[in-house]
């Protein structure tokens, strides 16, 4: 990943990830994950994640602008969602 990927990874998404409520599955399960890991597999999986995770943080961002239902900013700026690039 780039830096600025790992960079929105740690100060940002995992942060929110980690802020949300678990109820007992959720602990247990993520219990189960931790407990039956080596140190290398560990950080194997927590590089999937942050992949996974960043990756799916930039696919909802490009739905987002690409319907032009979020980032006001940019519609503002722009008037509306982005051109598809046909014709019709």
């Amino acid at each position: 990943m780039t830096d600025f990927m790992e960079f929105l990874y740690q100060h940002y998404i995992r942060p929110y990830v980690e802020a949300q409520p678990k109820d007992d599955g959720d602990t247990f399960r993520a219990s189960l994950c931790e407990n039956n890991q080596t140190a290398e597999t560990r950080k194997d999986v927590e590089s999937v994640v942050a992949f996974a995770a960043t990756h799916a943080f930039f696919a909802g961002s490009a739905h987002r602008i690409g319907t032009g239902t979020g980032w006001p900013v940019r519609q503002r700026a722009f008037g509306g969602p982005l051109s598809t690039g046909g014709k019709g």
